[in-house]
């Protein structure tokens, strides 16, 4: 139930987005042909600092949704970017979970 909730609210804000901005279309990358060679190193880079984190007891939601978001633009393919992308998005929604937990309130503000 609390993810449905989260969700309504992701899907309220993209409402607000598209009212305020109209349809968004805009490439994933900086340039079309960006060599993915950097967000690869990038997101291996992240995902190393994520290991020592795990291994030392010490991971945070930084570690994870920061190897996600890299993981995106490594991708070339429309439809690795969309797989990355919904991990992106379900890593948020395990923060907002958290967050509500571990700071309950009555009201959000959305």
């Amino acid at each position: 139930m609390k993810q449905l909730q989260i969700m309504q609210e992701v899907m309220l804000e993209r409402g607000r987005q598209d009212l305020m901005w109209g349809t968004q279309e805009h490439d994933i990358k900086p340039h079309k042909n960006t060599d993915s060679r950097y967000f690869i190193e990038k997101a291996e880079k992240c995902k190393k600092e994520y290991e020592i984190a795990s291994k030392n007891g010490i991971v945070t939601w930084y570690h994870i949704l920061k190897e996600e978001f890299y993981e995106i633009f490594a991708e070339n393919e429309p439809s690795r970017q969309r797989h990355e992308l919904i991990q992106v998005m379900a890593v948020a929604m395990a923060m907002v979970e958290y967050l509500d937990r571990r700071f309950p309130e009555k009201d959000h503000e959305s």
